[in-house]
């Protein structure tokens, strides 16, 4: 999720990781343009079908320096991930992700639940979340929220 399309020039680097963690790979943007469907990336070294077919679902990022700074009372993705959700006290799990539905609906956290089973979904909006403090690595959230 980025707001600055330059991000894709060619010859931009960035890294890329596959969802579920594992190591980065650095690539390198060879071209990038417009398609129905959102943004078509080239990578150098990745210039056939099948090569390209190997990042499939892949996630993009850029290094931590080049990250500007968050807004009052904005956050990234990955400042949420591992913070435990607490509602009325109770601590209810942590959250793995921040993600966006493409819909235009809201962003949701999604948390796995403390004594384990599926995970459940917050709303990322301020009706639901009461407070957020990063360094200590706890999200309150409002009761009724969590499902």
């Amino acid at each position: 999720m980025t707001d600055r399309r330059e991000r894709f020039a060619a010859g931009s680097e960035l890294y890329l990781s596959r969802r579920g963690g594992g190591d980065r790979l650095q690539v390198r943007i060879v071209s990038s343009r417009d398609v129905a469907k959102g943004l078509l990336v080239g990578f150098a070294g990745y210039d056939t079908r099948e090569l390209a077919g190997k990042l499939a679902g892949a996630e993009l990022f850029i290094p931590g320096e080049q990250l500007a700074e968050a807004d009052p009372g904005a956050y990234y993705g990955f400042q949420l991930v591992g913070c435990r959700v607490f509602e009325a006290g109770d601590e209810r799990g942590r959250v793995i992700s921040l993600e966006n539905p493409g819909t235009g609906a809201n962003d949701y956290l999604v948390v796995v639940p403390a004594g384990g089973g599926s995970e459940l979904c917050v709303p990322f909006i301020r009706d639901a979340i009461l407070s957020i403090d990063l360094e200590g690595r706890r999200i309150d959230i409002r009761e009724g929220f969590l499902g």
